[in-house]
């Protein structure tokens, strides 16, 4: 894990990356419990 860790520090690129997936997959999730509260 630590190892891990290095890396991402190293490389902040890949944190930029994870962080952007992460936001959308949220946002997407929301967006997904939104639809679901209208149809019903």
């Amino acid at each position: 894990m630590k190892v891990m860790l290095k890396k991402f520090d190293m490389d902040p690129g890949t944190g930029i990356v994870i962080a952007t997936v992460l936001i959308l997959v949220l946002s997407g999730a929301r967006l997904l419990n939104q639809w679901d509260s209208l149809s019903f």
